[in-house]
C-alpha cells in the first residue's frame, strides 16, 4: 500500500515532513487497520511517498492459536463458564478474527476473569490488550487483543445480548474443560 503526501515547496523541510508523515501514517494505519507495521520503503522528495508492508504479526496463525489457548487458560483458571469461540475469518469486513465469549456469576468474577486473562497472556506472550472496557460495572468486559476480542459477561447480560446469534455466520466452537468440541 502506498500513501502520498503533497507538500508545497515553500513548506518542504525534509525532517519536518518525515516526522509528520511517519506519525500520521502510523496513526492512520494502526487505527484503521489495527495492525503492527514494518516500513519497507520510505522515500522523501517534493512528494513524500511511503510504502508500507502491512503485517499482522509474524506467523499470524500460530500467534492467534497461542493467544486463543492462553485466553482460554486464563478464563478456566478462575472458573469462567460457557466458553465459546466465534471464528469470524470467513465473514467479510469484521474487525477481528475471533471472539472469545464467556460468563461469570458476579461482577467480582467477571473482573477476576479479565485480570486472569491479562496476567496469563502477559506472562507467556509479553502482550497486553490494546483496549479494555467495562471493568467499572463488570456486567460486560471487553478485551481487545486486535485479532481476538474477548467478551466476559455476567450470565443475564450474555443472555440479553446473545452475541452468538448476532454473528450467526461465524463458525462456533464450544470449549469444555481444556478440550474444544464442535
Amino acid at each position: 500500500k502506498s500513501f502520498k503526501l503533497d507538500v508545497p515547496d515553500k513548506f518542504f523541510k525534509k525532517s519536518f515532513v518525515e516526522d509528520v508523515a511517519l506519525s500520521l501514517i502510523k496513526y492512520i494505519i494502526n487505527t484503521i487497520f489495527r495492525t503492527k507495521l514494518i516500513y519497507k520503503t520510505i522515500q522523501f522528495n517534493k512528494f513524500a511517498i511511503i510504502k508500507v508492508q502491512n503485517i499482522y504479526m509474524s506467523e499470524n496463525k500460530k500467534n492467534n492459536e497461542a493467544l486463543l489457548a492462553l485466553i482460554i487458560e486464563g478464563i478456566e483458571n478462575v472458573k469462567g463458564e460457557n466458553i465459546t469461540i466465534l471464528d469470524l475469518r470467513a465473514i467479510e469486513n469484521t474487525a477481528c478474527d475471533y471472539f472469545v465469549i464467556c460468563d461469570g456469576n458476579s461482577n467480582t468474577q467477571v473482573n477476576a476473569i479479565s485480570g486472569a486473562v491479562q496476567r496469563t497472556v502477559s506472562k507467556e506472550l509479553k502482550d497486553k490488550p490494546w483496549h479494555v472496557e467495562g471493568t467499572e460495572q463488570a456486567n460486560w468486559v471487553l478485551m481487545d487483543y486486535i485479532n481476538i476480542v474477548v467478551h466476559i459477561f455476567q450470565k443475564e447480560t450474555r443472555e440479553y445480548y446473545n452475541i452468538e446469534d448476532l454473528w450467526g455466520d461465524a463458525k462456533i466452537t464450544q470449549v469444555t474443560s481444556n478440550q474444544q468440541t464442535q
